[in-house]
């Protein structure tokens, strides 16, 4: 598939991409959620160009058109390539109108925006903006972030995730989520707290629980309070789940049936525990190079291994070290790649 080779510019560029960040339909939600979910490393991406699509706008509210077809493009190609536009010399003659205004404001402020959006600011992990547009909060490999939102709910975002919600939040209380997250909502009856992660949606009043958008699957997991789960696509299809149950979702296979979960197994992470039972070795790795920010080269055959062992607040050399006994392997750390040589007989 093309996309999985496409940068931020890419996306800006595709009419596809665009059309999906505009007008959303059913379709195409499943789609870029399902491309998505098949790689997890476009997330970051996707997220950029879709805050920036969101905050361009080239009508006015009366439904004036600011530009003809040509300029949109010519505008486009200036965010594109900002430099573009510092080498334009032509001289050029305007009529000062309102919607010239309009032009010239967005003639000079898109490329600024977008600018600042590439470099970032004092904040790398937030691309944000008043009013209706969305705010998103990237956390990369290595790092947690906890944040407060509008409502006074509390979020706290595991590494390789990203969250988003619009300016207006506090009457559409309604985040979209890529990857892990906490949540401690705050009740409010009269706006339902909603989470959307890929083609799931969960609906809370006032409750805490955890949701983990992993490739193609999906869990939510309910600490206390009550929250109904569905899919978008049909929303009779609604499971509602009570305190320590948890329910999970495949692309292949839908809902699972809803167990329990009495001792809240998935939430360590909120507290600094990394919790492996039996786990296979494949995603014992994956969670390492999340939690610490590094990556992983094997040397040997690690596909029929898993590993148990439990480690609060650890430095990765602790881990590998408590590791390398019962797995029988040998590791080196240089920088940010740990090189692993399995010594198996």
């Amino acid at each position: 598939m093309r996309y999985s080779s496409y940068s931020v510019q890419d996306f800006l560029k595709d009419e596809d991409f665009k059309r999906w960040v505009k007008s959303p339909d059913t379709e195409s939600d499943f789609f870029w959620h399902s491309f998505i979910a098949a790689n997890p490393d476009k997330r970051n991406d996707i997220n950029e160009a879709r805050a920036i699509i969101q905050q361009i706008i080239f009508d006015l509210p009366q439904g004036e058109q600011l530009y003809s077809e040509s300029e949109k493009d010519e505008i486009w190609n200036n965010i594109l390539d900002p430099r573009q536009m510092a080498l334009d010399t032509k001289p050029r003659h305007f009529k000062m109108t309102s919607s010239f205004l309009y032009r010239v404001a967005a003639i000079i402020i898109i490329p600024l925006l977008i600018t600042m959006i590439f470099l970032g600011g004092d904040d790398p992990q937030s691309v944000s903006n008043e009013g209706n547009k969305m705010i998103v909060k990237n956390v990369p490999k290595g790092q947690k972030l906890t944040i407060q939102l509008p409502d006074g709910s509390s979020v706290t975002i595991n590494s390789n995730s990203s969250l988003s919600y619009a300016g207006d939040f506090e009457t559409n209380r309604l985040v979209e989520l890529s990857g892990e997250a906490f949540f401690q909502v705050k009740k409010d009856p009269k706006y339902p707290f909603r989470v959307k992660s890929g083609l799931i949606q969960t609906t809370a009043l006032g409750t805490t629980f955890n949701i983990n958008t992993d490739g193609d699957s999906f869990k939510v997991l309910l600490v206390e309070g009550k929250v109904q789960v569905m899919t978008l696509a049909d929303s009779t299809n609604t499971h509602i789940l009570l305190p320590k149950r948890e329910i999970t979702y495949t692309l292949e296979e839908g809902f699972s049936p809803v167990v329990s979960n009495q001792h809240l197994i998935g939430i360590e992470w909120t507290k600094g525990i990394i919790l492996f039972n039996d786990t296979p070795l494949t995603e014992v790795l994956e969670t390492l190079e999340n939690w610490y920010g590094v990556d992983f080269i094997v040397d040997g055959k690690i596909s029929d291994l898993s590993y148990s062992g439990r480690f609060e607040d650890e430095y990765l050399s602790n881990v590998l070290h408590a590791m390398s006994f019962s797995l029988k392997m040998k590791y080196e750390l240089k920088n940010k790649t740990v090189y692993l040589k399995m010594d198996r007989q």
